[in-house]
């Protein structure tokens, strides 16, 4: 798509219908996404971008909204002109999207979201307890998983015999 702005509106509906696949356990906190903004950067090869979505999520029982974004890989299909989002573009596009992200707009456009999200989090103390919950929780799964991690016996085999 040439029009940089027809490009992004098409990019950005392929992005909702992602959001309308949520894990169930994202859908218990999530009430909706808003502002879905795409910015893109050409990718290494014809038809591919890294795009970074930009939205607010919106919490259940929350007043205001996450400002959030997600680094993609799309890959258009020139026969269609569908856009697809690849969930496992390989190690060398990873490396690619990496160097993109040194970029020196892109950089600036995650520090924006960045000040945005500690901003809302500032003036919203449930915003600030929810994020302060989820990573406590996140913080107990991982001493779990190390603790069972080291404490695990050797499986027995028949030359490590129990």
């Amino acid at each position: 798509i040439e029009d940089e702005q027809k490009r992004s509106q098409v990019l950005a509906q392929y992005v909702g219908n992602m959001y309308d696949i949520n894990s169930v356990k994202q859908r218990t906190h999530v009430a909706g996404y808003s502002d879905i903004e795409c910015y893109t950067k050409e990718g290494p090869y014809d038809n591919t971008y890294v795009v970074y979505v930009y939205y607010q999520m919106e919490l259940k029982n929350i007043a205001t909204p996450v400002p959030s974004i997600e680094r993609l890989y799309v890959v258009r299909d020139t026969n269609t002109g569908n856009v697809y989002i690849q969930n496992d573009p390989g190690e060398e596009i990873m490396e690619y999207m990496a160097e993109v992200n040194k970029d020196s707009d892109v950089q600036e456009l995650l520090k924006d979201v960045d000040k945005e999200y500690q901003d809302a989090k500032d003036s919203d103390e449930r915003l600030k307890k929810y994020f302060d919950d989820m990573n406590e929780a996140a913080d107990k799964a991982k001493e779990t998983a190390a603790k069972n991690d080291s404490t695990k016996s050797p499986e027995t085999t028949a030359n490590n015999p129990k």
